[in-house]
This record gives structure tokens, sequence and C-alpha cells, in this order.
């Protein structure tokens, strides 16, 4: 009888800490709740089924986390809800939090809750969900940033194996400049400094580099169970990764950095068979790692050889002249050995633009050309890469107006000088036409504009003839300096504009004065 009455008392205050029974009842009937593992509960609307792909993914992490990193019983369950709709979303946090919250995902730690819009649920929630786990198993404890971006190397591996490895690549180059950090910095860094917007990538793979040689080691789970015991009195990890290399920190940092060194930055296999698709069964394959830039085609090897050697006599020339901040990520190139070819190849792999001799995908870090006879076109489109990665995306005109002047260039005194070939009898000739825009229209130009149509190939001469100008009337590199700033500024800055204000502003004049002045140049210059 006793035994009942306590059971009856105890029922309604059990329901109520049961973390399952609270988030329904806080929810209600509109969403479906389960507990994916003792430590994550996951709630989506009701009428929304993708099959528990997001539950099964969760739970996939939640177990590879508990192999690979650290096993250690919930103390508190984190409960994440997905919502079906905005509208959903901005119902539920006007209510709970005073006002509407603008993040598509919001994370409420003090109540252990996730929030996610749809778009948002797989990425973000995999992640939260990691370094919940890490942080219950602390008692609470926030992990330092580097620890944290450490738990990607739980990620799934691409299904399609990447040609390169970007991290190790970034990370060279780093030690190439000497700018890598020094380790016991690196584990003390702050949240803000972590991520920073100029070394954020360069801290992740860090982070998940250094997690990958734990794992090689065979000490990445011995590492967070030290890190568990050690955490209170070394917050930054360094005595756990002591602990679990039986090491001191200065050796272990020796051997990470010969690591680093070591890796391969190319992956080789997928590489050929990328360039087999293209080439055929034996393509050319040359590979040079100061520039880190790997080539194929179907042009002779020592056309490419050519190629590759106008390119390093450029590079570093060209980085000092407008002091070019690097990515220090690598570059691929696929070299036709004749227009025709390139052409047949180019109208599939980047059908919306009319290519004249190549093209340079930002994205994909690829440059695809046609060389023979002309090798100095692979300098061209390596300008783009070295530009574009300083500033990012310029007007047509100016970008392919740098990449044209320095497609033949002479070194004086260490610094490059574009050469004019003949370039200015062309836009002479279209001058004395009538044929050549203001240069308020010309610059003003946007891509499709500049690419499309008969005039593409009269536009590449007529920007390569502006750089000549700018270059001999000593404007070129205050003009880039002054966009290099705007960028700084204003990483969002209109291309277009920056571009007509920085020629202003270098050349102290307006663009219809630089225009007349611009024209007479043309008339009396001689190649």
């Amino acid at each position: 009888m006793r035994t009942t009455a306590v059971l009856l008392v105890l029922g309604p205050l059990l329901l109520q800490t049961d973390p399952l029974a609270a988030a329904r009842k806080d929810l209600g009937a509109g969403f479906s709740i389960e507990c994916v593992e003792p430590a994550l509960l996951l709630a989506r609307p009701v009428e929304q089924s993708d099959g528990h792909a997001l539950r099964d993914l969760l739970l996939r992490s939640a177990r590879s986390y508990r192999s690979r990193i650290l096993d250690v019983p919930a103390q508190n369950p984190l409960l994440i809800i997905v919502f079906g709709s905005a509208e959903s979303y901005l119902s539920y946090t006007l209510k709970r939090y005073d006002g509407p919250v603008p993040q598509t995902t919001y994370y409420d730690v003090p109540n252990r809750r996730v929030l996610l819009r749809t778009e948002a649920a797989a990425a973000y929630s995999v992640q939260a969900a990691r370094i919940y786990l890490l942080t219950d198993a602390l008692n609470g404890n926030a992990a330092p940033p580097w620890i944290a971006a450490s738990l990607s190397i739980l990620d799934d591996p691409d299904a399609d194996p990447p040609t390169f490895d970007h991290r190790a690549a970034l990370l060279q180059e780093m030690l190439k400049r000497n700018r890598f950090p020094a380790l016991r910095s690196f584990l003390g860094l702050d949240l803000a400094a972590f991520h920073s917007g100029e070394t954020l990538s360069i801290h992740t793979s860090i982070a998940l580099k250094l997690a990958d040689y734990l794992e090689k080691k065979g000490a990445l789970k011995r590492f967070f169970e030290e890190y568990r015991k050690s955490f209170r009195k070394d917050v930054t990890g360094a005595a756990a990764l002591e602990a679990a290399l039986g090491m001191t920190l200065d050796a272990i940092e020796k051997a990470f950095i010969a690591h680093l060194q070591a890796l391969p930055w190319l992956n080789r296999p997928r590489f050929l068979e990328q360039a087999r698709k293209v080439f055929g069964p034996d393509p050319l394959i040359q590979v040079d790692q100061d520039l880190m830039l790997a080539v194929t085609g179907n042009v002779e090897p020592r056309v490419a050889s050519q190629a590759l050697d106008e390119v390093k006599r450029l590079r570093g020339p060209l980085i000092r002249l407008f002091s070019l901040k690097e990515s220090g990520l690598p570059v691929l190139a696929r070299l036709f050995k004749d227009q025709h070819e390139f052409q047949e190849y180019a109208r599939i792999d980047a059908p919306h633009r009319q290519w004249v001799g190549g093209y340079f995908s930002y994205d994909s870090r690829w440059l695809v050309l046609h060389l023979e006879p002309d090798s100095g076109s692979l300098a061209h489109e390596y300008c783009h890469a070295l530009f574009e990665d300083d500033t990012g995306r310029q007007p047509a005109w100016f970008t392919e107006g740098l990449a044209q002047l320095f497609e033949r260039f002479k070194i004086e005194n260490g610094l490059p000088w574009g050469l004019r070939g003949s370039t200015l009898g062309p836009v002479q000739s279209a001058l004395a036409q009538s044929r050549v825009p203001e240069l308020t229209a010309f610059i003003g130009l946007r891509g499709q504009e500049f690419f499309g149509g008969d005039q593409v190939s009269l536009n590449y001469d007529i920007a390569h003839a502006l750089m000549l100008y700018l270059q001999e009337k000593g404007t070129l590199v205050a003009m880039y300096k002054e966009v290099q700033k705007a960028k700084a500024a204003n990483p969002f800055a209109l291309p277009i504009a920056t571009c007509r204000a920085a020629l202003e502003k270098a050349a102290g004049a307006t663009i219809e004065k630089i225009d007349v002045d611009f024209r007479a140049w043309l008339r009396s210059a001689k190649d």
C-alpha cells in the first residue's frame, strides 16, 4: 500500500523529468519526437517524412563519435528541432524568445536545444550533435575551437574522391612561407581568433589534419580520454596531446610538420582517371610541386614544359609587383593541342560563354585552354588564378586585360613588364573605324556583353591595350592597389564601380579625360 502511494506521488514527477515526454508536451501534437540515442532527441513536423534519413544520419554520426572519439554515458539529452517552414520557425521563436530569431540555425544552450530550418538540418545538426556529445562529457564545459573543429574528421567521405587535398596544399604553402603558427599558440586560440575571416580555413585545416595525424598514430580516442581527465588544468589540450602520444609538445610539433610536408596534395589516380576521360588512354601528366600546378592534355611534353617554365618565371615577380595575397590552393590544367579540340570540349564543359582560347574556373581550380602553337596562354589563365585569389572576381575588361598583358613579358629589376606584341594594330584600326567604344561604356560591360557576339576578340584587344596604356603611364599598379583597398574595406563592393573609382583615383582624372588621353596614346603608339 505504501509502495503504491509512493508511486502515485512520484509518477507525475518522473514524467516531468523524462526528456522525451517533456519534449512532446512542449512541442505538441504537430511534432514527431524520437530518441535517436540516449544523448540525442529529434523532433520533426508530423506531416514531413524523409524516410528517417536525418535520424539515421544522426545515429550513424553518434556511433562514429563514440567509437572513434569518446564513449561516455549521457548526462542530459540534446533536443534537435527541425521546422517544416519559415512560418512555423518564426511562430515558435516568437513565443519562446520574446522576438523572432533571424538565424536559420539557433543553438539554445541553456535549454539544450538546436532549432533548425529544414534547409539547414542535416549539416548543422550533425556537427551540433558531436559538439554537444563532447560538451556533455565535459560536464557542460566548452572545448577550445580547434577541438570542436577537429570533430569534422568524422564526416562521411565524398562519394566522388576529390582531385586534390586543398587542406594539405594550404598548409604546405603556409610552411613554405614560414607562416605556420606554433602549435602551442594554435592550441590556445580563442573563438574570435580561430574564426578570424582570413585564417579560418587555415585553422580548420590544421585542426582536421591534427586529428587525422592522431588517428593515424592510433591515438585519437586516447587523446579525448586524456583531455576529459585534464581539461580543467589545461583547457588547450596540450597536456592531453603529450599524454596521448608520449612526447613533448615540441617533439609533436616537429613530427606533425613532417607529416604535413609528406602529404600528397594531388590525388594522382583520380587526376589520371579524369584525364583519360578527356584525352584517351595515355594522356600527358606533368606536376610542378613548387607551383602546385598539375597539367594534363594531348600536347607535346616540350610544349607543356615550356609553358610551365614561363609560369614559373612570371609567378614570383608578379606577386611582388602587385603584392598579391595567395590562396595556397592548387591549380589543375587541361591543355589541348589545338583550338578546335578545345572548343569542342568547352562547348560541353562551359557552354555559357564564347570562349576564345581558355578559361579558369575559380570554384573547381581548373584551367582549360589550347596551347599549340601559343604556350603563353597558360601564363594568361594562371594570371586569372592569381588575381582572383587576391581580389575575387573583377570586371572582364580588367581581369582579361591583366591576363593579356602578362602573356608576353620581360623581367626588369625583378618585376614583370608586359610586352606590346601585335595587339595595338587591330585596336588602332578599330579606332580609325570608330569601333572602339568610349571608356565609360567599355569599363561598364558585364561578362556576357564582353564575351558575347562578334566583338569579343576586339574587346580582348582593347582591354590589353588599356593595360599597356596604364602600365606605360605608371598607373597600373596604383590602380590595382586601389582595388585591393576597396575589397579589403568591403568584400561585397560592386566590381564595376570599384574598378572605375580605382582607375580615376590612380590616374587623378575623370574617366572622360582618361578616355581622351587613351585615344591620343593609341593614335601615336607604335608596336
